[in-house]
């Protein structure tokens, strides 16, 4: 054990990580920060849901888009449409941060039927939490593989700095 605390004090292993630069960070600063000051304006604590993707889009991580929808009805057309089947229902509330502690995502939707019931679910979670601002968004199920939460850290090396977050889905070997 004390070979291992004399290794710790070397200050040759004890240097900080080399700053390193985000080659899209100079073209979309700008527009990152908008989205934090939309969601701060708002009185947010965290991204909503299409910010989040937004935010993946413009540093190139792909991300299966989400789409909100004011009624049943065009939430049918559009998976019958455009998104097909499989897909994923799931709470989207600023207020809720980990939104499968509440059971907030139905995965692997396969038909109109089932797209119905996980859409009567997740209202019926959203007014028994109380969550008055939430909505439900849909996005295309991909296939099972490992999550990958990737989460913000705030570096206090410079006067800006910018978080992300995305998950994505990789798949299992």
């Amino acid at each position: 054990m004390t070979w291992y605390t004399g290794y710790r004090q070397r200050t040759a292993y004890n240097l900080p990580p080399p700053a390193v630069k985000c080659p899209y960070y100079a073209a979309n600063q700008a527009a990152v920060m908008e989205l934090y000051q939309e969601a701060r304006a708002t009185g947010c604590k965290t991204l909503p849901l299409l910010s989040v993707d937004a935010l993946a889009h413009r540093y190139h991580i792909p991300v299966s888009e989400a789409h909100v929808f004011q009624s049943v009805d065009d939430l049918v057309m559009h998976v019958r449409s455009s998104l097909g089947y499989p897909c994923v229902l799931k709470i989207s509330s600023p207020s809720l941060l980990h939104k499968s502690d509440v059971g907030g995502v139905i995965v692997n939707i396969k038909d109109e039927v089932a797209l119905l019931e996980a859409h009567v679910k997740l209202e019926e979670l959203i007014a028994a939490h109380r969550l008055f601002d939430a909505t439900i968004a849909v996005q295309k199920y991909i296939a099972p593989g490992v999550p990958l939460i990737v989460g913000p850290r705030v570096m206090r090396i410079s006067a800006t700095s910018c978080s992300l977050v995305a998950v994505a889905s990789m798949p299992s070997s």
